[in-house]
């Protein structure tokens, strides 16, 4: 259950904030084409075999990679069934489809 509180901010109980980091706020249909989700996305399940245009981490101190955010194992291919997990405000397909989970 959460709570909002006055000044708009919300309060979890103790067991919330680990299942919102694991997706349960929600997910997303990711696919080749599509625009981006722009919600904070916490873990994405492939499909099918997918490449990634847009990913962008949520704070510069929580990847690890090149300057563009991206990272340096993006490039590939992803595939079918492989789950990743992280902190994300953009998560945009080149090729395939996806969930993203919301957190």
């Amino acid at each position: 259950m959460t709570i909002t509180t006055r000044s708009g901010k919300r309060q979890y109980r103790d067991s919330e904030p680990d299942n919102i980091s694991l997706g349960q706020v929600g997910c997303e249909f990711l696919e080749a084409g599509t625009a981006a989700v722009s919600s904070l996305v916490v873990a994405i399940q492939f499909l099918e075999d997918s490449t990634i245009s847009t990913l962008t981490p949520d704070s510069a101190s929580s990847y690890m990679g090149d300057e563009s955010g991206l990272g340096e194992d993006v490039t590939g291919t992803f595939p079918q069934g492989m789950v990743i997990f992280g902190r994300w405000t953009a998560v945009e397909l080149l090729t395939g489809r996806a969930i993203a989970y919301l957190g």
